[in-house]
């Protein structure tokens, strides 16, 4: 394949899309969806702003409920329903929410059993069940190491999960889920400021798998 530059200059009637980092974005079915990131100066802040790719043009949403401004959070398709987000940061503090766009608008979970607040973790949805696998991240004073997983759709729960093999506290990593094999891969990261080992991490089984080096 190849890779093309697309012209994003004029893309919508609410203006052009600001340029940005540390920003989440996934597939929800329908459209890809980028919400937040930070800007490329301390005065730009955080974005709260939602953005829709339909594979030629971003469009900018007005959905009714905006989550607040953040960045260095993730997104995921949960499968047949939209994208789940969680995490991240405003600028001052970490963020445990869990919030589900729908297509046309955000809206916050109740979840009984959350994550505790993170930043720079690994996330992904599965394309074969409403399963998200989430990994490690950045805690106020400490790296996780902690396995996650939603399970169910809107009115879902995170369950944590107890494998028996555990990769090392990890953030900055990267996950996405093989449709192919039926499982996560997770690859690379850091363990406190040092970057790890070039390692590849496969989860297996879904809802109480495990992790295979």
């Amino acid at each position: 394949g190849n890779w093309t530059v697309v012209d994003t200059s004029d893309i919508s009637s609410l203006g052009p899309l600001p340029v940005r980092s540390e920003m989440a974005m996934d597939y929800d079915g329908t459209a890809v969806v980028m919400f937040g990131g930070k800007g490329q100066s301390e005065t730009d802040g955080v974005f709260s702003d939602t953005w829709t790719w339909n594979g030629t043009v971003w469009s900018q949403k007005a959905p009714g409920t905006v989550p607040f401004g953040r960045y260095r959070h993730e997104i995921s398709r949960l499968n047949g329903v939209g994208a789940l987000m969680f995490g991240g940061s405003n600028l001052l503090n970490f963020l445990q929410e869990t919030w589900l766009w729908n297509g046309s608008n955000w809206s916050q979970l109740a979840p009984g059993t959350s994550p505790p607040a993170r930043v720079d973790f690994a996330m992904a949805g599965s394309t074969a069940t409403t399963n998200i696998l989430m990994y490690g991240g950045k805690g106020t004073n400490t790296n996780f190491q902690d396995t996650w997983m939603w399970v169910g759709t809107s009115t879902g729960n995170w369950v944590k999960q107890e494998p028996a093999v555990v990769p090392p506290a990890l953030s900055e990593c990267t996950m996405a889920y093989d449709a192919a094999n039926s499982q996560y891969v997770m690859f690379g990261g850091r363990t406190d400021d040092d970057l790890h080992e070039a390692q590849t991490w496969i989860w297996t089984g879904g809802n109480g798998g495990n992790w295979n080096l």
